[in-house]
């Protein structure tokens, strides 16, 4: 029997913004706004080096609650 992959698969903020159809910044804006991401280290083409990844159903349930009023 195959046992289940459970690991994360992480996203960057263009691939997230793809899943949400939403733009690149927006899904910064968003992550600077407290939506749940990991930063990976510096990334030369961010102005600030900042090259966050994001968990799928992490920045889901955060839009959900936020839309909720849950978050911020």
């Amino acid at each position: 029997m195959k046992e289940k992959n459970t690991e994360k698969k992480w996203l960057t903020a263009k691939e997230l913004g793809v899943m949400l159809s939403i733009s690149t910044p927006l899904v910064l804006k968003l992550a600077r706004d407290g939506m749940p991401c990991v930063n990976v280290g510096a990334n030369p083409k961010f102005a600030r080096g900042w090259c966050p990844r994001f968990e799928a159903d992490e920045c889901l349930e955060w839009l959900k609650a936020s839309r909720k009023g849950g978050a911020r």
